[in-house]
Formats: C-alpha cells, structure tokens, sequence
C-alpha cells in the first residue's frame, strides 16, 4: 500500500510556479529560475548580472519583476551594496506562491464556466433565430394540411 506524499523541497516550487500565471514570459522565465535555484529554505544567492547572464533577461527587467513580486509579497529581496562584492538574497515564499496559483485556477474555472454559458446562450439565440428563419422561408397556405411541415 502506497501513500502519497506531498511536495516539498525545490520541486513543491517549481510545480508552483509552472502554474503561476504571469504577464509577460520574460517574468515567467524568471520565476521558474528562481524556483528551480531555490534551497529547502526557499532561499537563493545571485546577482542581478549573473541572473541576467543566466537567464537571457535584461537587469531592468528583473529589478521590474522583482519589484512587482515583492508587492505580492511572493518575493524577499536584500540587495548588498554594489562594492560589497555580494550577491542579492532572495527568498520565495512558497505559501504566497501557492497561494497565488489557487487564486489563479479559481478564476480560471469561473471565466471557463462563463464562457460556456455564454456559448449556450448564444447556440440557443442562434437556434431560435433558424427556427424563426426557416418558418418565414415555408410557404403560407391557409387550411391546406398536406403543405404542413407540423
């Protein structure tokens, strides 16, 4: 008998942030970097250059994004000064990375349940539509029953 675990670890953070929705794919590249550098902790150790080199987005891209995730509170940063020689500090926080994706696939399931009661609503306005069409197209005959389409 087998029992399932629950995701810990770097792995708990990337399957988290494959499901993150974000607005641009350079901010996607970049938490997905994140999450696949992160220790037990949720903690990392770069520079904005080497994450840039490593990574193919520009600096101000990434203080962008950074920014931004810190707003949410999905992201700690302690940035050392330039001459210090040492790289930034990051933490993710796996708790508001997870927390985000629930909100993220809630939304997803209403706008899916909007969209398809939209859609039936309009299969039947087009539905009534041809009705009313084909009716209009049928010849009109009073009293004759063998032109009757009924």
């Amino acid at each position: 008998m087998t029992q399932s675990k629950e995701i810990t670890g770097m792995l708990a953070y990337i399957v988290a942030a494959r499901e993150l929705f974000c607005t641009s794919v350079s901010s996607k590249c970049l938490i997905q970097y994140y999450c696949s550098n992160v220790d037990e902790h949720g903690r990392f150790f770069k520079s904005t250059l080497d994450i840039s080199i490593d990574t193919g987005v520009s600096a101000y891209t990434i203080r962008t994004a950074n920014k931004n995730w810190s707003k949410f509170g999905l992201l700690t940063i302690i940035e050392h000064p330039w001459w210090s020689g040492k790289a930034n500090d990051y933490k993710v926080h796996l708790g508001k990375l997870q927390e985000l994706v629930q909100k993220r696939l809630e939304n997803k399931e209403k706008k899916k349940q909007t969209l398809k009661k939209g859609g039936a609503e309009r299969t039947e306005r087009w539905k009534s539509k041809q009705k009313v069409t084909l009716l209009q197209a049928l010849p009109q005959t009073k009293g004759d029953a063998s032109t009757s389409v009924w």
